[in-house]
């Protein structure tokens, strides 16, 4: 018994990313963000498997929608608790079944995801969202780290805070670095086109480091220096000043606002030091040079990528119109108005069709 709780412990740790806790033959895990979400609770019998508070906020309108998109079984029962979905799963071995009830779960997951983005954000603090033929999965910016569950895509992205630093399964990301770069062991590496036409990396930490260590040698501190990687990319201008007033100091000359005299007398120092900024804002001319080419290259693609759904839709379209959903009976009655009734005049009866087009479902109505 003891080595079974503990197979079905890791098989619900490694569905749902978190460690349940036992009580008494059942079990309780959380789901969603640590400061929010809600706890499922699974409890086994001899002959079934009761899972309790699958989804929140679930209405008789949703489960309707969400099972017409979930496989079907005989032996799987649905019911709604005070607005939490519960499942009932009987088998004669529910020890051994876990793996057929997990399935099942990640489906509804998923289903639900895709179906209810709005609801799936506020009560389990993600969406999917697809860019490039890449399905992604973004949490909500409470969780801490991108954790993998048996729902989530292979990529998963903690949403950006307002510091702009966000987390991916692929590593620490910052919105505004360069997208040809990454960050190893708290330094930040870029890349740019060497003479040969191969791709170098570039240390921005370094740089970093060093753009200060000269200001501060020199006494430039009326210069702005960069508060960081990023920061730095974005400060040609004021490197190229700093550079302007080190030629004029060594030519003796005195620039509008600038010191009289650097720290640094030495105009063979000098004239070091402004080789060295040169070669600095060349490199990051060169790494900000690829980064807005890449930049550009992305943008046209998913302009693509947009242009072809827009077109998709409108391609073979007469009419058009956004009609209200009403309740009858059980079911739902869209108004067809006589616009549409003038391209396409109705009889008493059409035959309702749902089509999956490349992923998409649509409902379609043809006269009989």
């Amino acid at each position: 018994m003891i080595e079974m709780n503990s197979i079905i412990k890791q098989k619900l740790t490694d569905f749902f990313g978190d460690i349940p806790h036992d009580y008494n033959g059942s079990f309780m895990i959380h789901v969603g963000p640590t400061t929010s979400g809600f706890d499922v609770e699974f409890v086994f019998h001899e002959d079934k498997i009761i899972v309790n508070k699958v989804l929140p906020n679930i209405d008789n309108e949703k489960i309707s929608i969400l099972l017409q998109e979930i496989p079907q079984r005989d032996d799987i029962r649905y019911d709604i608790d005070q607005g939490w979905l519960n499942i009932v799963f009987k088998t004669p071995e529910p020890s051994k079944d876990l793996d057929a009830l997990l399935t099942i779960l990640r489906e509804i997951y998923k289903t639900f995801i895709r179906l209810f983005p709005t609801a799936a954000w506020r009560d389990l603090g993600e969406i999917n969202v697809e860019s490039l033929g890449y399905e992604i999965t973004i949490l909500s910016p409470e969780y801490r780290e991108p954790i993998k569950t048996g729902w989530r895509n292979d990529i998963i992205v903690v949403m950006p805070t307002n510091d702009a630093w966000f987390i991916t399964n692929f590593g620490k990301d910052h919105v505004k670095l360069p997208l040809l770069s990454v960050s190893i062991d708290s330094k930040i590496i870029a890349y740019a086109p060497s003479q040969e036409n191969t791709l170098v990396p570039i240390n921005l930490t370094d740089i970093l480091k060093r753009v200060r260590e000269i200001s501060q040698d020199i006494g430039s501190g009326f210069i702005r220096l960069p508060k960081d990687e990023i920061d730095l990319l974005l400060s040609i201008n004021e490197l190229l000043s700093l550079l302007d007033m080190i030629k004029a100091s060594m030519e003796n000359i005195t620039l509008p606002l600038s010191p009289v005299s650097f720290k640094v007398q030495d105009k063979r120092k000098l004239k070091n030091y402004a080789e060295e900024l040169l070669k600095i804002i060349e490199t990051l001319r060169r790494v900000n040079n690829l980064n807005e080419l890449i930049r550009r290259r992305l943008a046209i693609r998913l302009s693509i990528e947009l242009a072809r759904k827009m077109i998709a839709r409108e391609k073979g379209v007469i009419v058009s119109n956004v009609r209200k959903v009403s309740k009858l009976g059980a079911g739902r009655a869209v108004y067809i108005g006589k616009e549409e009734l003038k391209v396409l005049p109705l009889g008493e009866k059409v035959l309702v069709s749902v089509v999956d087009d490349k992923g998409k479902k649509k409902i379609i109505i043809e006269p009989l």
